[in-house]
């Protein structure tokens, strides 16, 4: 399956319906259209370069290579996504998604896809970008709502502490909302596959031949994977960004540009914690 050059002509042609709608009800976005066209093209003939590059070359320490960079890449995403501090979680974003991203890779390509080469890069850039990809916008949103639950409700934190609760202990209820924060959507995914949302990596397998079955499976274990991916990953990052975020005396240092440090308010008692999972 190949585009020719008529191919692609008759493709941007497409762009004639929405170019002559945004002008036939002045929508003012001509210039955005433009700019996200022109990103768009940049980043694809890109990233297309460097995987035809790779392609060529296919070399194991390369590829290892990449796959670190891709993970370094999406935790500034993922911080910038947030809209948290970067010099407090950058490092420790980092730092905890190298591992996950290359282990869930390989374990799908090396025993659910039972590949003999998982390294080879026609198999292990995509799989790579597909993780990436799709778990970015889930890490950022748990960090989020970890992090903003502790300053928006960090009475419930102190409170905690100053009834002799460890650490950990304090900041369970944020833990948990933060895996909330990084499910939902996924749940929302799964449950409206082919109804709200398409599969897309399925019907594009099936476009370049693999059986519907298989694209099929690859679809759902594709998802799982990069479930299992953002979650670790997460859980990680709070782990490892804990220095970082709290002070020695376990306040919460501000998490925001020009946020002022975070202070304990009023006592609050633990019947409250139910009404607020309910308010969030």
């Amino acid at each position: 399956m190949n585009i020719s050059v008529l191919g692609l002509v008759l493709g941007l042609l497409l762009l004639a319906l929405p170019i002559y709608i945004i002008y036939a009800f002045d929508l003012r976005l001509m210039r955005r259209l433009l700019k996200s066209l022109a990103m768009m093209a940049v980043m694809v003939s890109a990233f297309g370069a460097i995987t035809a590059l790779l392609m060529t070359c296919n070399i194991l320490w390369v590829n290892l290579l990449v796959g670190v960079a891709l993970a370094l890449l999406s935790s500034v995403v993922v911080v910038l996504r947030s809209g948290l501090r970067q010099r407090r979680l950058l490092l420790p974003v980092m730092a905890a998604s190298v591992a996950p991203l290359l282990l869930v890779s390989l374990y799908v390509l090396l025993l659910v896809l039972s590949l003999k080469e998982p390294f080879d890069t026609r198999f292990f850039i995509p799989m790579l970008g597909l993780m990436v990809g799709m778990a970015s916008g889930l890490i950022a949103r748990a960090l989020h709502a970890y992090y903003m639950g502790l300053a928006h409700h960090n009475e419930l934190y102190y409170y905690l502490l100053g009834n002799g609760a460890t650490h950990r202990e304090a900041v369970h209820h944020f833990v948990r909302r933060g895996f909330q924060a990084a499910l939902v959507p996924v749940m929302r995914q799964m449950s409206g596959m082919f109804l709200t949302t398409a599969p897309a990596l399925m019907l594009g397998l099936v476009m370049s031949g693999v059986g519907v079955w298989t694209a099929a499976l690859l679809e759902v274990v594709v998802l799982l994977a990069v479930t299992v991916y953002a979650l670790t990953t997460f859980w990680l990052a709070i782990l490892l960004s804990r220095r970082y975020a709290f002070d020695e005396y376990e306040r919460l240092r501000p998490m925001k540009k020009g946020e002022a440090p975070v202070a304990p308010t009023s006592p609050v008692a633990p019947e409250r914690v139910e009404r607020m999972d309910r308010e969030e």
